[in-house]
């Protein structure tokens, strides 16, 4: 079943769903943070949703963690950056190398690419694993005005879609979007 996203509202409330659907058992606190200025398009929204689900996922099954933080805001008038890290064991050298590998990993970044949006992983001091999910609001151009993400990935057409982002860090490993 897919969650109803059809604006900016609707991606909050779901998320907010999705948080409390963790079980206590879990012993997870989540902190959620939400800005203003994240509207996406629909299809932008939803590929949003099923990256944090993802995120979720794998820091339920994989990283032992106590605490999570969800974060969605803005990144200047262009962008709109979820943002997903815990406290739990981390990923080791060798899988934040071959981050690429995991099917959980590998899905995520396919939806970021399809959104014309980029996808990072990354190591956290001392310890635990943060997701970055930066994905653009429209795409501008074309003879008929703004196209959004999806329209452009259709088209084959999302290099402004795929701006670069800020400069990687060594502790950091980049899924970045092949659009």
């Amino acid at each position: 079943l897919r969650p109803a996203i059809e604006h900016d509202a609707d991606l909050r409330q779901a998320l907010r769903e999705l948080v409390e659907r963790v079980p206590d058992a879990a012993g997870l606190e989540v902190q959620l943070e939400f800005s203003p200025g994240t509207a996406l398009p629909p299809e932008s929204s939803r590929a949003v949703y099923r990256i944090a689900q993802e995120a979720l996922n794998n820091v339920l099954k994989h990283a032992g963690a106590r605490q999570l933080r969800l974060a969605l805001a803005p990144v200047g008038s262009d962008a709109v950056e979820l943002l997903v890290e815990d406290d739990g064991i981390g990923l080791s050298d060798a899988a934040r190398t071959n981050a690429g590998d995991g099917i959980g990993l590998r899905t995520m970044q396919h939806r970021a690419e399809v959104a014309g949006g980029e996808l990072w992983v990354e190591r956290r001091a001392p310890r635990g694993t943060r997701i970055r999910c930066r994905v653009p609001i429209r795409r501008r151009g074309g003879a008929g005005g703004a196209a959004t993400p999806i329209e452009a990935a259709a088209t084959g057409d999302a290099s402004e879609a795929n701006k670069a982002s800020t400069a990687s860090t060594a502790s950091e490993a980049t899924i970045r979007a092949r659009a």
